[in-house]
């Protein structure tokens, strides 16, 4: 009898196991993709790429500004507008001459909105925005 138990014990434990093991996977990856999207500058001489995704029940962003212009008096440039983890409205203006810029992670709350442009010796020209979330 004292056999019949083990056996029984061993057989519930390793099936409790197995649920765990399979189970695990699913709670150790909870971030989520939103949203990935690549935006290209009015002269397409530059682009900004990036995604919006969730983690933790919270909204982050991140991504880069790209230029390939060799010329030093132009650059690609990319605005930002976002609500940010205290409720406040950001706006912020990034511009990369000749290279790439990272950007992120950073936390998000609501309503991101960005703008691709290029600048020269020309002047400003800035496509239309892009509400992202």
């Amino acid at each position: 009898m004292p056999r019949m138990r083990t056996l029984a014990v061993s057989a519930v434990l390793a099936g409790s196991m197995a649920v765990g093991l399979a189970t695990a996977p699913a709670q150790a990856s909870s971030t989520v993709v939103a949203k990935s999207f690549t935006y290209g500058s009015p002269n397409k001489e530059g682009y900004f790429k990036g995604r919006v995704y969730k983690q933790g029940g919270h909204y982050y962003f991140k991504g880069f500004l790209w230029d390939g212009k060799p010329k030093p008096q132009d650059y690609t440039y990319v605005r930002f507008r976002y609500y940010d983890e205290l409720g406040d409205k950001r706006q912020e203006t990034h511009k990369v001459v000749s290279g790439k810029k990272h950007f992120g992670p950073f936390r998000i709350t609501k309503d991101f909105d960005l703008r691709v442009c290029d600048a020269g010796k020309l002047g400003k020209d800035c496509g239309s925005g892009h509400d992202v979330l």
